[in-house]
């Protein structure tokens, strides 16, 4: 599961970086037997007096920047990672460093036992960039309070329903890709309502397994992001778990 929040880190450094590079660093930590988990970017960076902001519910950052480098957020993955973090054992949860305009840095250790000694020297992956960020397609996103879950294994359906409903957000499950499709394109034939938005995405955040029977998640995303595929929808976030 740790790798889902590691997507997370990724997926937020790719919105907020035009420029630069981002960095994945793994390295064992052999004092305590923990293995640290780190992404660095060199993208906007975030204030310090709203970092306390991002691990609260909707904690979302709504500076003009941030609102349009990534304008249908709804500060949910990160408290998620949060606490699938905490759920796997790491202690100090996720930390953050971040230097407005500079760039940002998210990390986090786990007790994961290795089964061979490693050279404790960083493994490292660093991705240059060199485009810049799709404009956003409309000012004002889609309000519904529901997520789509999709993932075919029952006891991360349960985990997840239980956050969510903390939430105050109604639920949507579908446990394969295809079926989450069906209930994108044709939301109504569930039963769905939208919202009174004129444009209703009827999810405010899909969240997917990567590995799931039929159509699995990057299958699902593709579909999703496609420009031809749901031309009728914006763009809702898709977090994978």
């Amino acid at each position: 599961v740790h790798g889902q929040v590691i997507i997370n880190f990724l997926s937020n450094s790719l919105k907020f970086t035009s420029r630069g590079s981002i960095t994945l660093t793994v390295r064992q930590s052999q004092e305590r037997g923990n293995v640290l988990f780190k992404v660095s970017d060199t993208g906007v960076g975030i204030k310090e007096e709203q970092l306390v902001k991002l691990f609260k519910e909707f904690g979302r950052i709504e500076t003009a920047e941030q609102l349009k480098l990534n304008p249908h957020g709804v500060g949910l993955g990160l408290m998620i990672s949060n606490q699938l973090v905490a759920l796997l054992g790491g202690k100090s949860g996720i930390n953050v460093t971040s230097n407005y305009g500079e760039g940002s840095e998210f990390s986090f250790e786990l007790p994961i036992k290795v089964s061979r000694t490693i050279d404790t020297s960083n493994v490292v992956v660093q991705i240059p960039l060199k485009f810049q960020p799709t404009p956003s397609l409309i000012s004002k996103p889609c309000e519904c309070k529901r997520i789509l879950s999709a993932d075919d294994n029952d006891y991360n359906q349960m985990v997840i329903e239980r956050m969510i409903r903390k939430l105050k957000f109604d639920i949507v499950k579908a446990f394969n890709g295809a079926d989450a499709l069906k209930l994108i394109k044709d939301p109504s034939e569930a039963g769905l309502q939208p919202c009174n938005q004129p444009i209703c995405n009827y999810f405010s955040l899909i969240m997917t397994d990567l590995q799931m029977p039929v159509v699995d998640g990057i299958e699902l995303i593709r579909e999703v992001r496609s420009p031809v595929s749901y031309t009728h929808l914006t763009l809702p976030t898709i977090y994978s778990v």
